[in-house]
């Protein structure tokens, strides 16, 4: 992943090669040549019901949902969010590795800092 102020660009990797390349901002995700604004992203690949910078705030290591079920750790935060039917979400942010898990949707992200 590499961070800019306004842009993040992550790369997917499978068996060593890339296989999808994306560019992130808070209104606006693009794979190749095909830009979504971030509602249609998370309507088509995440869910409709998740706030419009909810990737972008994810791939940060930031707080979701405005801060919905947050509980502080010594070595980072947590956050448990749910709405029945809609989204179970865990969340968590510790030691610099983050875990984006939710259970009705069928979604996981995993960052992990080099080296861990």
């Amino acid at each position: 992943m590499y961070k800019g102020k306004k842009r993040l660009r992550l790369e997917i990797y499978a068996n060593g090669q890339a296989a999808l390349r994306l560019a992130v901002t808070p209104t606006q995700v693009c794979t190749g040549a095909l830009c979504l604004d971030a509602k249609e992203f998370n309507r088509r690949y995440l869910s409709a019901e998740y706030p419009e910078q909810t990737l972008w705030e994810i791939l940060q290591g930031k707080e979701i949902f405005g801060g919905e079920g947050f509980t502080k750790r010594a070595e980072g935060f947590t956050q448990h969010i749910k709405k029945t039917g809609h989204y179970t979400i865990d969340y968590s942010v510790l030691n610099g590795s983050i875990v984006f898990r939710d259970k009705i949707n069928a979604i996981t992200i995993k960052i992990q800092k080099a080296g861990s």
